[in-house]
């Protein structure tokens, strides 16, 4: 298989061919603009298989948003320096620590809750099937029209 570069915004992407897996990592899923949110989710669904998955990193509604917790990733610390929760809302600041060398990344996402998640995932033409860790940071989605005469529906 070849392998080439394109350039494009997740929203429009098209690359006209599908795969077992598409992975929607950093929190796209959590995006404040639910327009943008619902693009981004149906350019996964767009680009997997009938039978393949969609792997979503979301943030869970209850993370502890409290600034100083820390993570260590391979060389790179990362600490939540600024969090402001309001409602469903999260205004807040990540800092990356490699050696001396330090990055910080404001951000601002949307809390979803259960039946929103799945309400997005739905809208997208996605079925929520499972989390895939403890913390429910990651999920698994397979499309509503997959190959197994599911009806889409999920209790």
């Amino acid at each position: 298989m070849a392998v080439g570069t394109v350039l494009s915004d997740t929203e429009t992407l098209d690359l006209e061919r599908r795969f077992d897996c598409a992975l929607l990592a950093s929190h796209f899923v959590n995006d404040p603009d639910a327009d943008r949110r619902l693009l981004v989710l149906r350019t996964c669904a767009r680009h997997t298989d009938l039978d393949g998955v969609v792997l979503v990193e979301a943030y869970p509604p209850e993370l502890d948003w409290r600034p100083g917790r820390a993570t260590i990733v391979g060389d790179v610390t990362v600490r939540l320096a600024e969090a402001s929760v309001t409602a469903r809302t999260v205004r807040a600041t990540m800092e990356y620590k490699v050696g001396d060398r330090v990055w910080r990344q404001p951000f601002v996402a949307c809390l979803l809750d259960d039946a929103e998640l799945r309400d997005a995932l739905g809208e997208a033409g996605l079925r929520f099937e499972r989390w895939l860790d403890r913390d429910r940071g990651w999920l698994m989605a397979q499309r509503k029209d997959r190959g197994d005469g599911s009806d889409g529906s999920n209790p």
